[in-house]
């Protein structure tokens, strides 16, 4: 299994569009050709996400990453403006067991501007899969809760003290 696996969200209102980072460690760590599918549920709309609203670190090493096939010092992506967004390891590298992966989803990306727009009911979390031909896997679930306005009144306080200043 994945450990230490999350999706922290910039905003879990519902229907809003929302940054993701997804952050994981991979207990096996993956071979070359071995890939991690990132699967949505259905109810959030990742379709506009493009290349550009992606980053991926491992062992906090940003990573080039391009559309379509891995290559030789760069990650493949494709499914791109779907639910399930599958990363695949260079073809001349993996990565090492113990690993910590983060990518991240948004404008919270370099160069990223389009962000993933949350479900609209908050009756039930929402799982986000992680799997592929890694040896592992799992899954994290967030919770989309309506907006909540906070407000407090506080005291007002003022605290001074006065010494005295050398003539001259």
């Amino acid at each position: 299994s994945v450990t230490n696996a999350s999706d922290t969200l910039s905003n879990s209102a519902p229907a809003v569009a929302s940054n993701h980072t997804v952050a994981f460690t991979t207990s096996n760590g993956m071979s070359i050709g071995h890939n991690f599918t990132l699967t949505f549920a259905s109810q959030f709309d990742t379709s506009a996400v493009t290349i550009t609203d992606v980053d991926l670190s491992v062992a906090t090493v940003d990573q080039t990453i391009a559309s379509g096939a891995s290559g030789a010092g760069q990650w493949g992506i494709t499914g791109l403006g779907t639910d399930a967004i599958t990363f695949t390891t260079p073809t001349d590298g993996g990565v090492a067991s113990s690993s910590a992966i983060e990518i991240k989803i948004g404008s919270n990306a370099t160069g990223g501007t389009i962000r993933i727009v949350n479900p609209t009911s908050t009756t039930t979390p929402y799982t986000i899969g992680i799997a592929g031909t890694m040896q592992d896997s799992g899954e994290m679930k967030v919770a989309i809760v309506d907006q909540v306005t906070v407000s407090a009144n506080v005291d007002t306080s003022l605290t001074f003290s006065v010494t005295g200043v050398n003539s001259g």
